[in-house]
């Protein structure tokens, strides 16, 4: 799939436009001349991204209390993302997540080569992700650790997903 790459260098600016009618706000990005929306979201606490974690007491819940944007917002959408496993939730369209079910007991160059591929097609698909680069991979006794670099509008971000094979 084709993307243009954007050289945003000195050319994003911000700018907010609210909908009377709806009392609701817009943030929007001007990125060499073209506005589009910005990535304004709910910060979601790491707790609330853990779904290993039993169900906290109140004391201790998740929370999910202010906005973030930009760089702040893609890592947060980025982690959601290689976390919810494709088809499994009908909320998502098909083109959302990363599936990861049939990759367990592939030969190992085939389940690598299957991730990367993998976690291209889950972030990619995102307008502010321009590439998915740099893949190295850890073996363990029951998992592949991917760790990688996503090119974004707004700069590099080193993520990683572990598979267990």
């Amino acid at each position: 799939m084709a993307k243009s790459v954007l050289n945003v260098s000195n050319t994003i600016m911000k700018s907010d436009i609210i909908d009377k009618d709806q009392e609701k706000k817009f943030s929007f990005l001007e990125i060499q001349g073209e506005l589009k929306i910005s990535s304004l979201t709910y910060k979601v606490s790491d707790d609330a991204l853990d779904f290993d974690v039993q169900t906290p007491d109140a004391d201790h819940a998740p929370s999910i209390d202010e906005m973030i944007d930009g760089k702040e917002a893609i890592v947060q959408a980025i982690k959601k993302n290689l976390m919810t496993e494709r088809y499994a939730y009908v909320i998502y369209s098909d083109n959302y997540g990363f599936r990861s079910e049939d990759i367990i007991a592939k030969p190992l160059n085939l389940a690598a080569a299957m991730i990367e591929r993998r976690v291209r097609e889950a972030l990619i698909r995102d307008d502010r992700i321009i590439n998915v680069t740099n893949f190295i991979f850890e073996k363990t006794k029951k998992s592949l650790h991917v760790f990688f670099i996503v090119n974004t509008i707004f700069g590099d971000i080193q993520a990683d997903k572990e598979i267990i094979v």
